[in-house]
Formats: structure tokens, sequence, C-alpha cells
């Protein structure tokens, strides 16, 4: 069920125009991945957590969160790859 609910290997992720977008955005954009590895962060990330993109690159999402908020998404996310359902409400 997990592979039903995720991107096909993301390929927006090397995609220029989707790096363009969330450059230009004032919004913090951080995108990781179904182990809470850290793929890609934009210039508000940095500026908010005070790391370099090449300092969370590659990083556990632990590196920016508090260990309960980061024990928390992760059960969410976890939830989420088995059933594809959201249960986090983003409003």
């Amino acid at each position: 069920m997990a592979n039903d609910v995720l991107p096909p290997a993301q390929p927006w992720l090397g995609n220029a125009e989707y790096r363009q977008l969330w450059e230009a955005i004032p919004e913090a954009v951080m995108v990781v991945d179904h182990d809470l590895t850290i793929r890609y962060v934009n210039a508000a990330v940095q500026a908010l957590v005070g790391f370099d993109a090449s300092e969370l690159t590659g990083q556990k999402l632990a590196r920016v969160l508090p260990p309960e908020v980061e024990a928390a998404f992760g059960g969410i996310l976890s939830k989420y790859l088995r059933t594809g359902q959201r249960s986090l409400d983003w409003r």
C-alpha cells in the first residue's frame, strides 16, 4: 500500500521550474522522504533554522525539530504511508 501513495521517484525534486518556484516564495519549503530524510530546503528554511542547505540535505528531520515534534510528525507520516489517509489538518 505504501508504494501506492508515494510519488514515482520524485522527478519534481530535480525540476528547475519547481526549484525556481520554491525559491521565489517567502514561505519555508522543506521536502522530506518517507524515512524523514531532508531532500530539499529553500532559502526561507535556511533563514528560519540557521543552517545552509548543504548542512541539512541528507540529514534527518530531527536535525531541525525538537524530539517530541519529530516523533509526532514521524508517526503521522507513517500512518499516511500505510493508509493513504491524511490525519493532519494543514489549515
